[in-house]
């Protein structure tokens, strides 16, 4: 990351509202493989905000230091790796939303129809068992 502003626990409390509420909306209308899918991009979500409370934490513990202190160096790689944790939540998150959004589009093309040969234009309705 080129650079990276820390959350406050009341943005942080507010995304934690905002992730679970978006997805008790989706698991309400959504079928079981969308709610499976979505289930997994609140989890991240939700994993990437814990990450950047601890990036808050560590930053404020080093800002908290002189840097003379001793303990300067440690806390600074700690804020840093922090920042990492968070950069490496939000790929994840991506994956899991890139993967939602596959999901969820074959679930909204799913029109319960089958073509039965390659070159056969018209489509019938696929029987239920």
């Amino acid at each position: 990351m080129d650079s990276y502003e820390n959350t406050d626990p009341r943005e942080e409390e507010a995304l934690r509202k905002e992730v679970n509420s978006r997805w008790i909306d989706l698991s309400l209308f959504g079928p079981e493989s969308v709610i499976t899918d979505a289930s997994q991009v609140r989890d991240t979500a939700l994993d990437l905000v814990h990450e950047m409370g601890l990036a808050r934490e560590a930053a404020s513990e080093m800002l908290g230091l002189d840097e003379d202190d001793l303990r300067f160096d440690d806390a600074q790689n700690a804020a840093g790796l922090a920042v990492d944790q968070v950069q490496s939540a939000a790929h994840v998150l991506a994956e899991a939303v890139d993967e939602f959004a596959l999901t969820a589009s074959a679930v909204l093309n799913d029109d319960g129809t089958r073509r039965p040969r390659f070159f056969r234009w018209g489509r019938i309705p696929q029987r239920t068992t």
